[in-house]
């Protein structure tokens, strides 16, 4: 493949990134409970993933919306931190979908953790 800029030729010779990115790991893990009520929820993806906030969200367990501030705290983590802090005594769902890499190769499935506030 050669793209041409400026009349100089340039040659690309690598294998275009065709792996779809995954969650390694999340903070809290699925099934946690007795978690604080001011608990930030934290993805960890397996690459560097292009933000958008708009790819996150948390509902309480009777599918309640709740809001939340998203940042892209390294290159490959996203934190969710809800405002205000979760009710006490409850289930939650966190899920990440749509979340793509930095070639555009998308998550597979949306990853989906359940935890319980103390």
């Amino acid at each position: 493949m050669t793209f041409t800029e400026n009349e100089t030729a340039v040659t690309y010779t690598g294998s275009p990134d065709t792996t779809a990115p995954t969650v390694s790991s999340t903070t809290p893990t699925d099934g946690a409970t007795g978690q604080s009520a001011t608990v930030n929820i934290v993805f960890n993806f397996s690459e560097d993933i292009v933000f958008d906030e708009g790819n996150y969200a948390i509902t309480k367990a009777d599918g309640t919306s709740v809001a939340f501030a998203a940042t892209k705290t390294d290159s490959d983590t996203v934190t969710l931190n809800p405002t205000p802090s979760l009710d006490s005594a409850g289930v939650y769902i966190a899920i990440a979908t749509g979340v793509r890499d930095m070639s555009g190769n998308m998550l597979a499935a949306p990853h989906v953790i359940n935890f319980t506030i103390a």
